[in-house]
């Protein structure tokens, strides 16, 4: 992938997904994150990749918001986890929310807290009043010690609140096409890599999963990063018709290739 160096998907019974061998250790994981490649942290517009990538982001960002509203009304708290330069803040502050953020990275989390957001960057500086809403937008993924996070993650949900995941699919169509060049594996900053299945059951000690949201313009974006790794070109129209095979193929067995996952905690 963008590192150019070579790892291996290795089936994790426990969690019944797959984890990315070897994993990286804490001191080298910070440089794969510095590549322009990635654009999870990025507020600029450079380049077709990053424009169309900003698009898109905005249209998401109202999308997760009405998301959000329609399982909890009226505003509350909103704790968003690995909220990058706090652009989900900004929406939910924007309709009333009460929000808070942690970010690990100081360069994102500084962006973030220049708009007068209140962004962690410990686990430990969260304390102990539990929110009405905690989102983790393609963050899972990147986490190691991932039994040790999902207790953490489900002592930050009010309950009756909820908890929205998203994360790639690694059985939509799009990651079968194009196999270890698909994007969403994004290894070594990805960990893990779920499937329906997995998100099915790793919350199930303290959440109901209530829904499923299909994430249809992921597919579009990912099958250009793709393509681009394959062959190195960014100008072929091969990617789009592989988004829209893979959506047009998960309306009908639901493997879009990315998922926002709704849980409820219990009572």
């Amino acid at each position: 992938m963008v590192s150019g160096e070579v790892f291996e998907l290795i089936y994790n019974k426990q969690f019944n997904a797959l984890t990315t061998n070897p994993k990286p250790g804490q001191n080298k994981m910070p440089a794969y994150y510095q590549s322009d490649s990635y654009l999870s942290h990025s507020n600029k517009g450079k380049g077709v990749f990053s424009k169309l990538y900003s698009q898109v982001r905005q249209y998401n960002l109202n999308l997760k918001r009405r998301w959000v509203e329609q399982k909890r009304k009226p505003a509350g708290r909103l704790l968003d986890l690995g909220t990058g330069v706090g652009l989900f803040l900004d929406t939910m502050k924007h309709s009333g929310w009460e929000v808070q953020g942690l970010e690990v990275s100081g360069q994102a989390r500084k962006l973030a807290q220049s708009k007068n957001h209140m962004v962690h960057s410990e686990w430990d500086q969260l304390g102990q009043n539990p929110f009405d809403v905690v989102s983790m937008w393609h963050v899972l993924e990147h986490l190691e010690d991932l039994e040790w996070y999902v207790r953490q993650i489900g002592a930050l949900v009010n309950k009756r609140g909820y908890l929205f995941v998203a994360v790639p699919n690694h059985r939509s169509y799009d990651a079968r096409y194009y196999k270890n060049f698909w994007a969403g594996y994004d290894v070594p900053r990805h960990l893990w890599h779920f499937s329906q299945e997995s998100m099915n059951v790793l919350f199930q000690d303290e959440f109901d999963l209530v829904q499923k949201k299909p994430m249809w313009f992921d597919a579009f974006y990912v099958s250009l990063l793709s393509h681009y790794y394959k062959t190195g070109s960014k100008r072929s129209l091969i990617p789009f018709f592989v988004a829209l095979w893979s959506n047009l193929k998960a309306l009908v067995d639901g493997e879009c290739s990315s998922i926002t996952y709704i849980y409820q905690k219990r009572v």
